[in-house]
């Protein structure tokens, strides 16, 4: 749990300074946080090169007004039965994914 706890604030206190100095946009990872890990954690092995157009287009196409976006294996934290916020259609001028990605609600 307390290796949780310190992931968490260091995640918060980077957050923080980003605000703090205007930064628009930031990136944060786990130390495990690489593009195969991630891949596999989203069911996609082998993907690992989505990852920088996913994150891209999360950047683009994320709901206004959302602050955070935690990129997760499944519905962690979404409410049991509501469906996506948005879809993140595979076909697209400047990506060819494997399947959709969806984006849902963090609720805690």
């Amino acid at each position: 749990v307390l290796h949780h706890q310190g992931c968490g604030l260091s995640h918060l206190i980077a957050w923080m300074d980003a605000r703090r100095r205007g930064v628009e946009m930031e990136l944060i990872l786990e130390s495990d946080g690489t593009p195969s890990y991630w891949a596999n954690a989203v069911g996609n092995p082998g993907e690992a090169h989505e990852f920088h157009s996913v994150v891209h287009a999360l950047a683009q196409e994320a709901p206004k007004g959302w602050e955070l976006i935690q990129l997760d294996h499944g519905r962690c934290g979404a409410v049991p039965g509501w469906g996506p916020v948005k879809v993140m259609k595979k076909h697209h001028p400047h990506r060819h994914w494997k399947t959709p990605y969806h984006i849902y609600r963090w609720t805690g």
